[in-house]
């Protein structure tokens, strides 16, 4: 199945998307220093292996892998959001500012790039 999606600039719509959460992936390995919970070892750890997560499945996405590397980053993203209370480091504020905000973000930009792939799919186009 051939993908024809409008360019501009040569960035697809779903491959910014892709962009977006491969960074928020990277910020979310980088967090722990700079927001002061690196000493936290269970928030330090589901940063960065939240992040490295999202990093794959965006990669994997932008790799030919499309909506099931998609669908993977939207349940990462969601993993990550509830992570601070699923592993119980809810307490430590800014690790679970920065697991729910990049988690939230990550799931919304993957989901709507998986409409807006599965809307493309359907639409005729013309050779």
């Amino acid at each position: 199945m051939v993908d024809h999606e409008q360019n501009d600039g040569g960035l697809c719509a779903r491959n910014r998307c892709n962009f977006v959460i491969l960074a928020l992936g990277l910020a979310l390995v980088a967090a722990p220093a700079p927001m002061g919970y690196s000493s936290h070892a269970t928030a330090a750890t589901a940063s960065m292996a939240a992040g490295l997560a999202l990093w794959v499945c965006s990669l994997a996405a932008m790799l030919g892998l499309g909506r099931i590397a998609l669908a993977a980053c939207a349940f990462c993203g969601l993993a990550t959001a509830a992570a601070p209370w699923m592993l119980g480091f809810e307490s430590v504020q800014n690790a679970a500012f920065v697991h729910g905000a990049a988690g939230s973000a990550a799931a919304v930009i993957a989901l709507a790039a998986l409409i807006m792939s599965t809307a493309r799919a359907s639409v005729p186009v013309r050779a």
